[in-house]
């Protein structure tokens, strides 16, 4: 028996499936039934992450009053109270982190649920990026929730661990919020709506949107920048909210980089040397920033090249040219990202969080705007989901259950801590360690040994305690 023929039957028969089950989910009804499962599924499935991932670090930080103080946060009114010593001292990330401490003082079980929120509004946003005048597409959206738990190379870090979600999930939502009328704009320009209301409340949208973090704060500009000149190129009328919006992304990025913090807290580490060439130092990290792009994103930059090819041959004749334009400028934006980021000495895999958005923006763009009344276009479609949810649910079951295991492991110690608390005892000793993570869902780094380490010190001062440390 001919094993060619063999695959060549199997394949056919799994795609009249796959056919037969697009077309049942293809009806109007069914597809928004279908769209409501898919954004009730998703909500639950990050939902579950968020509930065993574990505060550490940063977090345990930002519950607390800024030293000398051993004190917690307890109102909107400590927050803001640290958050302007944190700008003169830490950094300039003001609007993230005021939702990163908003998100800690409500507590763990209210903090998952606000965070799990988020990042079913981020698809949404993107959803309707890519799909607004179009119809329901249940596809697009399952196509980018894979694509976000795929090729986001530091999950756990940005979207499940509480600091670094405030910095990246919620900031990313916020910058994709604000561009959503800009784009809207590009395709219905026949309002061009004067209200000076509107144009006051883009200005201080775009100081919201420009001040959540540095590398996304100048993609915003540059992004917003674009969509005016496109506007100007296209001989639309360019609304005064668009100009607004513009400055008032140019303010919030400025007070964020601006914040004296940021440069204390480079003199704290050890800034750069005087002497040290600046040209050089430049040129060295600009190419340290390349190939952490393509370390990151490269997988990303050659699916938006694929679909690209496939929306030439296969897409709707309506918009070409602004469905081209819009995902260009998206694509801008993420390049200038990347390029702001040859400013700092270091790239790490969770400052890749929104470029990598911008180009799954991009990619979803493309997908949106497919025919797909074409029988190509399903057939593909259905078999790439297909085989993405089943290569998902065996990553999910990994993430979930090293993510249990930690959830337990604290667990454990929580209930080590009350006991020995309670007998009195302030120096405390865990024999467990958890293992380095072995996943991208997992932000972790065990207590060490040493009870005088940075986040020893800082569980000890959340826990009330004068010392801690995990057993060699």
């Amino acid at each position: 028996m001919n094993p060619f023929r063999i695959l060549d039957s199997l394949s056919a028969s799994v795609s009249r499936c796959l056919l037969k089950v697009y077309g049942f989910t293809g009806k109007d009804a069914m597809k928004k039934a279908n769209m409501a499962l898919v954004v009730v599924c998703s909500f639950l499935l990050i939902f579950i992450l968020n509930r065993n991932h574990p505060l550490f670090g940063d977090d345990w930080m930002y519950s607390m009053l800024p030293e000398p103080s051993n004190d917690r946060v307890k109102s909107f009114t400590d927050i803001l109270y640290t958050q302007y010593e944190h700008y003169f001292t830490w950094g300039g990330r003001s609007v993230v982190h005021v939702i990163a401490q908003s998100l800690l003082l409500l507590g763990k079980l209210p903090a998952d649920i606000l965070n799990s929120l988020a990042y079913v509004a981020l698809t949404l946003v993107i959803y309707t990026f890519a799909n607004r005048g179009n119809k329901k597409n249940p596809s697009l959206l399952i196509g980018i929730n894979l694509l976000i738990f795929f090729f986001q190379p530091a999950l756990g870090s940005t979207m499940l661990w509480k600091t670094g979600s405030a910095n990246y999930l919620w900031g990313t939502l916020i910058v994709l919020s604000f561009l959503l009328p800009y784009r809207n704009y590009l395709f219905n320009s026949q309002k061009t709506n004067g209200n000076i209301v509107k144009s006051i409340a883009f200005l201080f949208f775009g100081i919201v949107a420009g001040w959540t973090n540095e590398n996304m704060g100048v993609a915003l500009i540059a992004m917003t920048a674009l969509f005016i000149c496109y506007y100007k190129s296209s001989s639309m009328k360019i609304p005064a909210w668009a100009w607004t919006g513009l400055i008032g992304a140019i303010v919030g990025c400025a007070f964020m980089v601006a914040a004296p913090g940021n440069y204390a807290r480079m003199d704290m580490i050890g800034g750069t040397s005087e002497h040290v060439f600046f040209v050089s130092v430049y040129i060295n990290q600009l190419l340290g920033t390349m190939a952490a792009f393509y370390y990151y994103s490269i997988v990303l930059v050659f699916i938006l090249v694929l679909t690209l090819f496939f929306w030439l041959s296969c897409s709707k004749k309506e918009n070409r040219n602004r469905q081209k334009g819009l995902m260009l400028i998206i694509f801008s934006g993420a390049l200038v990202a990347v390029l702001a980021m040859s400013a700092s000495p270091i790239f790490p895999g969770r400052a890749s969080y929104g470029i990598n958005s911008l180009i799954i923006l991009a990619i979803a763009i493309l997908f949106a705007n497919l025919d797909f009344d074409k029988l190509l276009v399903k057939r593909i479609t259905s078999t790439v989901l297909f085989f993405g949810l089943l290569f998902l649910s065996v990553d999910y079951y990994r993430g979930y259950k090293e993510l249990s295991s930690v959830s337990q492991v604290y667990a454990e110690r929580e209930a080590q801590l009350s006991e020995e608390k309670n007998l009195g005892v302030s120096d405390i000793t865990f024999l467990k360690r958890i293992e380095e993570p072995k996943t991208r869902f997992l932000h972790h780094f065990d207590l060490s040994y040493d009870s005088l380490d940075w986040h020893n010190r800082i569980y000890s001062r959340y826990n009330e305690l004068h010392s801690v440390k995990v057993a060699p």
